[in-house]
């Protein structure tokens, strides 16, 4: 995205060269905003209608310097008025965002959360959610977070780990080195009855 208003853009993108001769001025001024390989040179690839902004025409340049695997690099010269897919829908989504500041001390999701939900969602998926009965359902989202909190983490991690399993962060030790055995110990009653 470039720092120009949609109709002058708009004026440009019909004129080759005056597109050029501004783009060339943009490439001076904001080198940052460009690959580093555009001093090599460039071209105009195409311009054409936006499937998503009605009257907005996107020009696309391509550079003369190919990528590692031998390609085109084609980029898209926008307006600073046009924004990235998927940003203006997220924009208009914003007073449903507001609402949560509405409530201080309501629950955020966070990214530690998210990741354990996540390989639910796949398990779940997996299994067809809960298809069955209602306790074998309940059966099989226990046995999922058993294997979850007391499965060992990953061993392809790099630098060593001070906690084997969740379970183990979560208790702070372990009853044996082995998750198996881990899991089996932890979950049995040791004959105590409730």
């Amino acid at each position: 995205m470039l720092p120009i208003d949609t109709e002058q853009y708009r004026n440009l993108v019909e004129d080759c060269q005056a597109s050029r001769t501004w783009l060339d001025e943009m490439i001076h001024k904001y080198p940052e905003l460009f690959p580093a390989n555009i001093c090599a040179g460039y071209t105009f690839h195409d311009s054409r209608r936006s499937v998503k902004l009605a009257g907005v025409f996107l020009r696309r340049i391509c550079l003369d310097t190919r990528d590692a695997a031998g390609k085109e690099q084609v980029f898209t010269i926008a307006p600073s008025g046009v924004m990235p897919y998927g940003v203006g829908k997220l924009c208009a989504k914003g007073d449903c965002f507001i609402l949560a500041y509405d409530h201080p001390l309501a629950h955020r999701t966070s990214n530690m959360l998210d990741q354990h939900m996540n390989l639910m969602d796949r398990w779940l998926f997996s299994s067809r959610f809960f298809y069955g009965h209602w306790k074998s359902a309940e059966r099989a989202i226990r046995a999922w977070a058993l294997l979850h909190d007391f499965g060992p983490y990953c061993p392809r991690v790099r630098n060593k780990q001070a906690f084997s399993s969740p379970a183990h962060k979560l208790n702070g030790f372990v009853y044996h080195d082995n998750w198996l055995h881990n899991l089996s110990i932890s979950t049995s009653m040791s004959g105590v009855s409730q």
